[in-house]
């Protein structure tokens, strides 16, 4: 199956879906999401926006026209809590997997950002542009942060 095919499957399977910051909903009325109808009445502050019940919020970005980014997700450096307790090398309990570099697709205007530029990424966490590596026609993320604590789970 293709990503495409993917998309529009997860589309019409929500039915009705709000565009992010309330722009307007879809209706999906069968499993084709060619068959939608766009209802611009259904803006959020409008006297539409209540007319239809949504199901999710849908996030996206155009392919083209949107850049690439070099994105580094960090994790917890350590596997154990105290990784030098009882004597222990603390090397031994290194994370194989605190650092992960992704491609990402940026907004165009987060491409633009200068070294130390704050953003978040929506669902994703909070990054900063790299103070070395980040470059204009070369965008480098790091997180900083996740939305949520997995660390306690």
């Amino acid at each position: 199956m293709t990503q495409t095919s993917l998309i529009q499957k997860r589309i019409a399977s929500l039915r009705a879906a709000m565009q992010r910051h309330g722009l307007a909903a879809w209706i999906v009325p069968s499993s084709d999401p060619h068959l939608s109808e766009y209802l611009p009445d259904t803006r959020s502050g409008t006297d539409g926006a209540n007319r239809v019940k949504v199901k999710g919020a849908i996030h996206w970005l155009p392919a083209d026209g949107c850049p690439t980014a070099e994105v580094r997700l960090y994790e917890q450096l350590f596997t154990d809590p105290q990784p030098d307790a009882g004597g222990r090398d603390f090397r031994e309990s290194i994370n194989p997997a605190s650092r992960r570099v992704v491609t990402a697709f940026v907004e165009p205007a987060v491409a633009t950002a200068q070294p130390e530029d704050r953003y978040q990424f929506e669902r994703h966490g909070y990054f900063v542009a790299d103070l070395r590596d980040h470059a204009p026609g070369r965008p480098v993320f790091n997180r900083i942060t996740t939305l949520r604590d997995s660390r306690s789970k």
